[in-house]
């Protein structure tokens, strides 16, 4: 058996995430309505939205980040797509993509899920330190977002060769709270040969059974 592979934290560009709290998101969207105002509808509009998305990823850049829908909605109705854009551009320091892919846990809608599963099997990523943070937030994204109908695209990922998106596999199914997953992971723990993905399985089985007894 071996033991868990330790890495140590995937920096972004420029050595480290340290950066000024964000103002937070109603002085943030506040901002980027105020630079809107006197434009022609048209360049508003752009200009607007533009203004959202530097708000958007100040807040995900922030120490004051949290995934919650509510605060997320208060810089509008572009957030989704928003965060879809920012999650995808490899322009981005890599935590404020992976944050971005973890925010859309609380969007779910069909171009989310489409972008997630589109994270979990995208094949530049296989295997670089990047790709694996990616694609273990996509998992547990596509997991709490909609849950028992994830757990078919979940379960095709428990023989990748990557022990520790396997580890995020097991997790996921664990988040769906899904009989289906239940099986799933009882199915897959005698045949893992990591012992902390076993630990992880071992875990999710045991968060799914006590939700069920409650």
């Amino acid at each position: 058996m071996t033991a868990a592979p330790t890495s140590p934290p995937l920096r972004a560009r420029g050595q480290s995430l340290a950066r000024p709290a964000a103002l937070g998101l109603l002085a943030l969207a506040a901002l980027a309505l105020a630079s809107t105002l006197g434009a022609s509808p048209a360049s508003a509009a752009e200009r607007s939205r533009e203004d959202v998305r530097r708000s958007l990823i100040a807040w995900l850049e922030s120490d004051e980040f949290r995934v919650e829908r509510k605060s997320l909605e208060g810089l509008g109705a572009e957030v989704n797509k928003l965060l879809v854009d920012i999650a995808g551009d490899p322009g981005q320091e890599a935590t404020t993509r992976q944050r971005a892919v973890g925010a859309l846990a609380v969007f779910p809608s069909t171009r989310s899920r489409q972008f997630l599963a589109g994270v979990v099997f995208e094949r530049s990523f296989i295997g670089t330190p990047l790709g694996t943070l990616l694609r273990r937030e996509a998992l547990r994204s596509l997991a709490r977002a909609f849950r028992e109908s994830a757990v078919h695209t979940l379960a095709s990922v428990r023989d990748d060769p990557n022990p520790q998106i396997r580890e995020a596999c097991a997790r996921a199914l664990g988040d769906t709270g899904s009989d289906t997953a239940l099986v799933e992971l009882d199915a897959w723990l005698p045949n893992e040969p990591q012992l902390f993905v076993r630990v992880a399985i071992d875990e999710a089985i045991d968060a799914i059974r006590r939700n069920r007894s409650r």
